[in-house]
């Protein structure tokens, strides 16, 4: 029987944490190779952010199905599939450009297909966390990802530019290699991953199976309100990012300086998920949520003051220095609600809806700086945000989280393994 033991001495749990380093790192490289790719052979700007465009509505169109598809097999031989599939179609796309037979519908493909089975993967181990990690170590877990991927983000894209201007060629190789360290982590993992199914589910149709996970968020008040956070969140991060990279550029800085407020909110998010379990120790939930809101509220209006690339990165690097606090709370207590055999397309519907406005960030930032220049959209921003807060603090009782679900059926300690779910907030 596992016992409570640290998260380094957990074999399984270390070695998916690490091969998924590799190939999220991987897969952000090629994400920027692939338009430089585009560009490279049609010097069209239009067409490379369509394949940007593509992967991106994939991802987000799976995000669902992919919880289903999760739940319903067994979640070992769904995470070795994807990865199976990715590594074939990069393998593919990197032999196209060596022998020089690239074509744009090619890259939209695979583009497709990496996006689509990123989704699907994504489910499988999110239904699959609570067998290898302790609930006591939910929080620590999910804080060690969200430190990983924020490293991997910040530097991945300039990993992939790198490799590109060595050879073309080459961030593909290394994408189809990470999926190969994917593999054998997942290999390794000797326990079962097959979800129990619940008592009602036995042979209900695919999609019938799809809104029960839609049903279970939207019956909990406490998921509702997680969510509707998350996607403002995501909403606002998007288009603060770019109206700060606007006003700097038009403010007669560098590339290179400009590029320092992307880096500077990376390793705000990275410092945040390293000390995020000891902010949860001194903090409440309820005194957590408050402290982001309203922290994002003020540092949105005060970008509304300056237009230095450094001072702006720094204000955002602060903001991500709370967020991942939240996100641990958030993506624990979600552990601990959920039934294990709706855990994939749970933690899906969440990623889902809280990822559905994002790109609409940018959008009405773009409109404003437009219009109406740089402070307006940040003081917008920045009231909206007041007013997420004000409405969070009116309501004492908003995010008192549910205790666990009587009917959630622990897994005993000896089962699978996985790593912990994406955090719902960017």
């Amino acid at each position: 029987m596992r016992t409570s033991e640290p998260l380094r001495a957990n074999r399984e749990f270390r070695d998916i944490w690490i091969a998924q380093a590799l190939s999220k790192l991987g897969s952000q490289a090629s994400y920027l190779a692939l338009p430089l790719l585009v560009l490279s052979l049609t010097h069209s700007p239009a067409q490379a952010g369509l394949v940007g465009l593509v992967k991106g509505v994939a991802e987000v169109a799976f995000l669902l199905p992919g919880g289903t598809l999760s739940d319903r097999h067994d979640r070992r031989r769904t995470m070795l599939t994807c990865d199976i599939v990715r590594s074939v179609g990069m393998a593919a796309l990197a032999y196209s450009v060596a022998v020089h037979r690239t074509v744009l519908p090619l890259i939209l493909v695979v583009a497709a297909v990496d996006g689509a089975c990123t989704s699907v993967f994504a489910g499988a181990v999110s239904g699959a966390v609570r067998r290898l990690v302790p609930e006591e170590r939910f929080a620590s877990a999910i804080a060690l990802i969200q430190a990983r991927n924020a490293a991997v983000y910040t530097a991945g894209p300039a990993l992939g530019g790198l490799l590109f201007e060595l050879s073309p060629v080459v961030p593909f190789v290394a994408d189809a290699g990470s999926y190969l360290f994917s593999m054998a982590a997942v290999l390794a993992i000797r326990t079962p991953m097959t979800a129990r199914r619940g008592g009602g589910e036995t042979g209900t149709g695919f999609w019938r199976d799809t809104a029960e996970g839609l049903r279970f968020v939207m019956r909990s008040a406490y998921l509702r309100n997680v969510v509707l956070n998350a996607t403002v969140s995501n909403f606002t991060y998007g288009g603060i990012v770019l109206v700060a990279v606007a006003a700097s550029y038009e403010g007669g800085s560098s590339g290179l300086s400009v590029g320092s407020i992307v880096t500077l909110s990376g390793l705000g998010s990275l410092v945040g998920s390293l000390f995020a379990p000891r902010a949860i120790g001194r903090l409440g939930t309820r005194q957590i949520v408050l402290a982001v809101c309203w922290a994002d509220a003020v540092l949105a209006l005060l970008m509304a003051t300056t237009s230095r690339p450094l001072v702006l990165g720094a204000l955002i690097a602060l903001s991500g220095l709370l967020t991942p606090a939240l996100n641990v709370v958030f993506g624990s207590t979600l552990l601990r609600m959920t039934p294990d055999h709706l855990q994939g397309r749970v933690q899906n519907t969440v990623s889902f809806t809280a990822l559905s406005l994002a790109p609409l960030g940018p959008m009405f930032a773009g409109a404003l700086l437009g219009g109406l220049g740089a402070v307006v959209a940040f003081v917008s921003f920045g009231l909206f945000l007041c007013l997420i807060a004000g409405v969070n603090t009116a309501k004492r009782h908003l995010f008192d989280a549910p205790a666990t679900d009587s009917n959630a059926e622990r897994p005993t300690p000896d089962t699978a393994a996985a790593e912990p779910p994406p955090a719902p907030a960017r």
